[in-house]
């Protein structure tokens, strides 16, 4: 148990980091919506919220080494000098840093695969179907919720907002929603090619997964049906 613990907190760590000027960005747009990804519902700023202040709290601990400390502050895209205490909330973001990247999607299955075949090599394979439920909560909190469903709840809040517009509607949310079906089909594959199996000696736990899964998908799929309607809707009505 202690070294999934371990390996959850790598990941964790990884995640946190690859995905810090994204939550950057979205922590700071404006209280009203007027852009594709300025519209996030709250559940999304409590998750980057705690997402961002959990990455400088680890920056600024003192059991981190210094070449951990570096790894962390390149995979995010930072200079050192961004990580002190008075730039914190002086580090530059473009509306690049908040759109889905089909690239850093790749990365964070290519981190979760590796983790798993550390864990198969070290733990003997009497824990791995509890391992495996350990690492997909932890990729659904991240790739999923984090990632995931924060875009999909924006381009479903300018979807809204354009159902009212008196001028031709915005649809450049448009590109963020393909990038964001590439991506749930690349998690979804990922899971059940390479998560799935390897719980399959525990009937119970492998049913908690695939219903954590089907689950999940079932929300994102909802979200992507949304927005078509809303996009639909706000075309006709124009």
């Amino acid at each position: 148990s202690s070294y999934i613990e371990r390996e959850k907190k790598n990941l964790d760590e990884l995640y946190s980091s690859l995905l810090f000027k994204f939550t950057t960005y979205h922590s700071r747009r404006p209280k009203k919506t007027t852009t594709y990804l300025a519209s996030l519902g709250q559940r999304s700023k409590e998750l980057i919220a705690s997402a961002r202040d959990a990455y400088m709290e680890r920056l600024d601990s003192s059991d981190l080494p210094a070449s951990q400390k570096a790894m962390l502050v390149r995979i995010a895209g930072l200079r050192d000098a961004d990580t002190s205490s008075a730039n914190k909330n002086e580090i530059d973001v473009t509306e690049e840093d908040g759109a889905l990247s089909l690239p850093n999607a790749k990365r964070m299955l290519k981190w979760l695969a590796e983790g798993v075949g550390r864990g198969l090599e070290l733990s003997g394979g009497n824990e791995t179907p509890k391992d495996v439920k350990e690492l997909l909560n932890l990729l659904l909190a991240n790739m999923g919720e984090l990632y995931l469903d924060t875009a999909l709840d924006a381009a479903d809040g300018m979807a809204a907002s354009q159902e009212s517009a008196k001028g031709e509607p915005d649809l450049s949310y448009i590109l963020d929603l393909r990038a964001a079906i590439g991506i749930l089909h690349l998690m979804v594959t990922c899971i059940y090619t390479v998560l799935i199996p390897l719980a399959a000696s525990n009937l119970t736990i492998r049913r908690d997964l695939e219903k954590s899964t089907t689950n999940f998908v079932n929300r994102m799929e909802e979200r992507v049906n949304s927005i078509m309607q809303r996009t639909i809707d706000a075309s006709l009505t124009y």
